[in-house]
């Protein structure tokens, strides 16, 4: 992995990464984006903290993943009519059914979604890599700042392979009226 940079202006300022940040999603609570280093979320603390969470768990049973090459998930979340904050989704390799110690161990995949505007749909791509939101303006931007993977790291889409199960665990607060569907399981030979 190689970080870049950029060079100071002739004054020794940092110059703007973007002439318009209207394309990124950012949460009004955590502030502006910083400029060097870029963080993965501004609200990045909030993936260590624990929280008093609604947990649902979805299977994907044996055999549905090839025994050759790799399925990349693709995840949806929907707000409703508020915003929602730190909805966890977790991909684990096997049937999990221990919330503890196994199922650290067993997670191949892992991302936070640390702010989602009312009545918008943030997508998770499993193919790209990519996060966006699509907001209820129809406008479409870049979700990146306000998603955290593992450690507080950058989200990353799991591989699953060798035709083993795996299991969907989302962990959201008591009060979260959004939903969280995998829209499809794209192959990759």
């Amino acid at each position: 992995m190689t970080a870049r940079f950029q060079e100071l202006d002739a004054d020794g300022t940092c110059p703007a990464n973007c002439d318009d940040d209207e394309g990124v999603l950012l949460d009004p609570k955590m502030g502006d984006l910083w400029t060097l280093p870029r963080p993965t979320a501004p609200g990045v603390e909030i993936g260590c903290m624990p929280i008093d969470s609604r947990r649902s768990v979805f299977t994907i049973r044996e055999g549905a993943i090839p025994l050759t090459g790799e399925m990349l998930p693709t995840v949806v979340v929907r707000s409703t009519g508020r915003e929602e904050r730190n909805i966890r989704i977790r991909w684990a390799r096997g049937l999990v059914v221990d919330d503890g110690a196994a199922l650290d161990c067993q997670t191949v995949g892992e991302a936070m979604a640390t702010y989602l505007p009312a009545d918008s749909v943030l997508t998770l791509d499993g193919r790209s890599g990519a996060a966006w939101a699509d907001l209820p303006d129809g406008r479409r931007v870049d979700a990146t700042p306000v998603m955290v993977g593992r450690a507080g790291g950058p989200w990353r889409p799991p591989v699953m392979t060798c035709g083993a199960p795996y299991t969907l665990v989302v962990d959201a607060g008591q009060d979260t009226t959004a939903t969280v569907e995998v829209t499809g399981v794209t192959g990759e030979v």
